[in-house]
């Protein structure tokens, strides 16, 4: 897997995880959400790419992806993002080419 496609398995892994699909359906999207989406959704983006290098070639690369759970309600958003959390964090997907998934911050706009 290419780094740049790391949205394609975000996509993937959380559409088809029942206890997400739920609550939010499809609506799970790339950058941008469809105009007249209803509540709750969730947008994800890939940040930053940081390559890693040795001596001698490219290791791997660290991609930052934000994830936002958008819903009506506090309690919603919550329930959303733990899920997610739940979905991710800690795995690896090393048949998709992800040996690691970390959670770097949780901030609540």
């Amino acid at each position: 897997m290419q780094s740049l496609e790391i949205g394609k398995v975000i996509y993937a892994v959380l559409s088809t995880d029942s206890r997400l699909t739920t609550l939010v359906g499809n609506k799970i999207f790339p950058l941008i959400v469809d105009n007249g989406t209803t509540y709750p959704f969730i947008v994800y983006r890939r940040n930053n790419i940081t390559a890693n290098y040795t001596k001698d070639f490219h290791l791997s690369d660290e991609v930052l992806i934000d994830i936002n759970c958008v819903s009506q309600s506090y309690e919603e958003g919550l329930k959303i993002a733990g899920i997610v959390r739940d979905i991710l964090e800690d795995k690896r997907f090393t048949d998709k080419g992800i040996q690691s998934i970390i959670l770097e911050s949780a901030d609540e706009d």
